[in-house]
């Protein structure tokens, strides 16, 4: 979904400002349901062929759950989980090939947000809502397309702020949130847009230059892809904070890590969380019984979860591939701390507290490695295949 910035640079303050005189004025019914009106009404421009697909799912998900209403539907949560789960791994199987029809944007996040719902609903963790709650939260425009990934007891206790008027108009709270949208704006349109003005026509045609701008190309690449999404999300998190909403970070200076596990506990945080809480923890958490072993589940969990991460984005050899790339190294690091408990020799090569000039050279072999691992962000298998192969042939004859 492009965003028509000269449209939204009029609507979104209009927005914003109807619901500043609705709150002042006590409609509190009104004001509690305003975001999502505001979010039917920018959502409608570009998913107006599919935007009942998502009312009719979300209504048949709430009442399907709810043994007081509608008794015609099954009230079983596992079918209701499994039925999520295939539509969500049919549409990224056939996405290549799909319209935006069949296959709408933000379709992922909506997904992932109601297997949220669905099983904290099932453990009992959800506070007392209707089902507009629920469609406020599934369909919030500022974070509908690109995450953050919020859940749904935090965003309910910022609408029933709204509508207690608790949280009255802040112009701090406003004007942080300008400063949010105005940093995602120069990061996406004066960042990564301008970087990769340079680096992409290196990398399309790598044959033709120098390995050295090949290998800077590559270092580029990571910058790009962060200055982007971070930039999106910043610009997702400032406007919701204009609207009266706290939605969690999504990147915590992920390229200035030491380790992979830092790393990617820093990049595309909520995303990280939620594999955490709904996928990791309840399969690999628990003992698996006789048979059980616990450094086993670790490892095993630890590679699946980043096979879940990137094939998230897309079920195609590309994110297969960095999903192995990353697990392996990752599941390989989860080993050696293990081992280095017990081994003098990787407690010297690992320390614990390691000095300045430690940091900063696994900060950049770390950096380094994800870089690489990006060309398959961006370029057909074959293509990117071809990058890594010089890359590392050049690597080799220079030591």
């Amino acid at each position: 979904m492009v965003i028509p910035l000269v449209a939204y640079s009029l609507i979104i303050p209009t927005l914003i400002l109807v619901q500043r005189i609705i709150s002042r004025y006590s409609l509190k019914y009104l004001s509690r349901y305003l975001p999502l009106l505001f979010s039917l009404i920018i959502l409608s421009i570009h998913l107006k062929q599919v935007l009942l697909l998502f009312f009719l799912i979300t209504f048949i998900i709430f009442y399907s759950l709810d043994d007081k209403k509608l008794n015609f539907l099954p009230k079983n949560t596992s079918l209701v989980l499994a039925f999520l789960l295939m539509a969500l791994i049919v549409a990224k199987t056939l996405q290549e090939n799909m319209t935006s029809f069949i296959y709408p944007l933000g379709f992922s996040y909506f997904i992932f947000r109601l297997i949220h719902y669905v099983v904290e609903k099932r453990r009992n963790n959800l506070p007392d809502h209707n089902v507009f709650d629920l469609l406020s939260y599934l369909l919030f425009f500022p974070t509908f397309l690109a995450g953050p990934l919020e859940r749904f007891p935090e965003h309910f206790k910022d609408l029933a702020k709204i509508q207690t008027h608790k949280n009255n108009f802040s112009p701090d709270e406003f004007f942080y949130g300008v400063g949010r949208i105005l940093i995602g704006v120069i990061k996406k349109f004066f960042g990564a847009n301008t970087l990769a003005n340079f680096i992409y026509p290196v990398l399309n045609a790598p044959q033709i230059h120098k390995p050295y701008l090949i290998f800077l190309s590559v270092l580029g690449l990571s910058w790009q892809l962060y200055w982007d999404f971070s930039g999106y999300s910043d610009m997702a998190i400032g406007l919701s904070r204009c609207l009266g909403f706290k939605v969690r970070e999504n990147f915590h200076w992920p390229f200035f890590k030491h380790n992979l596990a830092q790393h990617w506990r820093s990049w595309h945080i909520s995303l990280h969380e939620w594999i955490r809480d709904y996928f990791f923890l309840p399969i690999f958490g628990t003992s698996w019984g006789r048979w059980d072993s616990a450094q086993l589940r670790i490892y095993l969990g630890t590679f699946c979860s980043m096979m879940i991460f990137h094939l998230w984005h897309g079920l195609n050899s590309n994110f297969l591939v960095m999903g192995v790339y990353h697990g392996l190294a990752l599941t390989l690091w989860t080993l050696i701390q293990e081992k280095k408990r017990k081994s003098s020799f990787l407690k010297k090569l690992f320390p614990v507290k390691s000095g300045y000039l430690n940091n900063i050279f696994y900060g950049v072999l770390t950096y380094f490695y994800v870089s690489f691992g990006f060309i398959f962000f961006f370029f057909p298998l074959n293509h990117g295949l071809k990058i890594f192969s010089q890359l590392v042939g050049w690597i080799w004859k220079m030591y």
